[in-house]
């Protein structure tokens, strides 16, 4: 009896991934892609502008944090713009972020060493991407 019991449930799972519609089975529908945010990154109240980008006080603890995250991120870099010496450009970087929802890729951005010092500001957005490629 143990046995019939397994095999309908390997069964039934087997043929769950497809949908009877009208006698014809069809594949389930695919699974939804993960929710991605972009997270911009500008100079804030605390960034000296008399220091390159790479001087700033916690941007050492900025690329850690974002390094030991890396499994939470599709990609994070500078803007050559923002971080190049004697810009005034104040749009220094960008941050793609998976999480659940907006708040949860807040509430990450929130911890970021480079936030919480104040030497720079983020803007949070969902990105309503189809695709990606890596390169």
């Amino acid at each position: 009896m143990r046995n019939r019991v397994v095999f309908a449930a390997i069964l039934f799972v087997g043929t769950a991934a497809f949908v009877t519609a009208g006698g014809t089975q069809v594949p389930a529908a695919a699974p939804q892609h993960p929710t991605v945010f972009v997270a911009i990154y500008e100079r804030g109240p605390a960034w000296d502008a008399s220091k390159n980008a790479f001087e700033q006080t916690s941007i050492p603890e900025h690329r850690q944090f974002l390094a030991a995250n890396a499994d939470r991120l599709v990609g994070f870099a500078p803007f050559q713009q923002g971080v190049a010496p004697g810009s005034t450009d104040k749009t220094v970087g960008m941050v793609i972020i998976l999480a659940a929802t907006q708040e949860d890729a807040q509430k990450f951005v929130a911890g970021d060493p480079g936030i919480t010092s104040g030497v720079m500001k983020t803007t949070v957005r969902r990105w309503m991407v189809d695709k990606l490629k890596a390169y």
